[in-house]
């Protein structure tokens, strides 16, 4: 009698195992009005595979999308770290060479430091890299065995 959208068919479809053609064909029709239900069958079963298709296109996109914030972030974490650990490197050599200064009234640590990177930073770019990472896993290819 009446004929739900094609999102709710491909939904409906997927949970009965069946395809959408089925569902559309399976539905009882008075004799006179058949030409016309396999008209708007057909209208759907293409309407279907366009959507089903755009469906895709964006899947591709947005994967795309997650999988190259996802190295950007990677790189700039490695990036971070090797200067982190260059930074350390040097530190070292540096406060291995200041050792310690004689006093007045005796030997006197001094502690030198440098201005470390910012975590606050690093556990930004983290956490962009993990949503994208997470972007990824969601945009893979659903297929009718996985459910």
């Amino acid at each position: 009698m009446s004929v739900p959208d094609a999102e709710l068919l491909v939904h409906l479809a997927e949970a009965l195992g069946t395809s959408v053609e089925s569902l559309l064909n399976a539905s009882p029709c008075p004799p006179d009005a058949q030409e016309s239900a396999a008209d708007l069958s057909a209208q759907l079963a293409e309407l279907n595979r366009l959507y089903a298709r755009q469906q895709e296109r964006r899947r591709i996109f947005w994967r795309i999308v997650c999988i190259l914030i996802a190295a950007t972030s990677l790189l700039i974490l490695a990036a971070a770290g090797v200067a982190m650990l260059y930074s350390w490197l040097e530190y070292r050599e540096l406060a291995a060479a200041v050792g310690v200064i004689g006093g007045a009234d005796g030997p006197t640590t001094v502690f030198v430091t440098k201005a470390t990177p910012q975590w606050i930073s690093i556990q930004l770019i983290a956490g962009i890299g993990a949503a994208a990472l997470a972007g990824v896993w969601h945009t893979r290819r659903h297929d009718a065995s996985e459910k």
